[in-house]
């Protein structure tokens, strides 16, 4: 009798845990961050799509076992700044990446891109070698938002 009731505890408190993995909003697709961070896992993107702020840099984490590489569907002109090296380079009509070690690696932006969606995509190899010849490939998409000005109260006759 002692060993069911706890193995009903147990499967209580592992019914009351689930769900709570600690998420603080950042997969939220509604939320808009200043510099949001794109986990690269073995199964998927978390979030696949983002929503930056006006001003705002993506950081991408490799946490799977692969390389990983991000083909982004923009070009120079969709950046901020003149240069988009030593990390990203042209590669034909997207910017694609330098190669993102596993285990935590990880590779940001180089800076704030122009107000617009911009389509990526995420291609895992198993090695250098593998590279263009991906074992996994994801899709995401980068939204940078316009930059919003102060608010302006209202007055009570509007």
């Amino acid at each position: 009798m002692l060993r069911c009731n706890a193995l009903l505890c147990a499967g209580l408190l592992a019914l009351g845990c689930a769900g709570t993995g600690g998420s603080d909003g950042a997969e939220d697709p509604q939320k808009v961050l200043r510099n949001p961070f794109v986990r690269i896992s073995n199964a998927s993107l978390s979030p696949t799509s983002a929503r930056v702020q006006a001003g705002g840099r993506v950081t991408f984490v490799n946490i799977s076992s692969y390389l990983a590489v991000i083909l982004l569907e923009a070009s120079r002109s969709d950046f901020t700044c003149s240069r988009v090296g030593p990390d990203f380079e042209v590669h034909g009509d997207a910017l694609r990446s330098t190669p993102i070690g596993s285990g935590g690696n990880q590779l940001t932006l180089p800076c704030p891109m122009k107000t617009g969606e911009y389509a990526y995509r995420v291609q895992l190899s198993a090695g250098i070698y593998g590279i263009g010849n991906q074992h996994l490939e994801y899709a995401g998409q980068l939204h940078f938002e316009p930059a919003k000005g102060p608010e302006v109260p209202k007055t009570p006759a509007e």
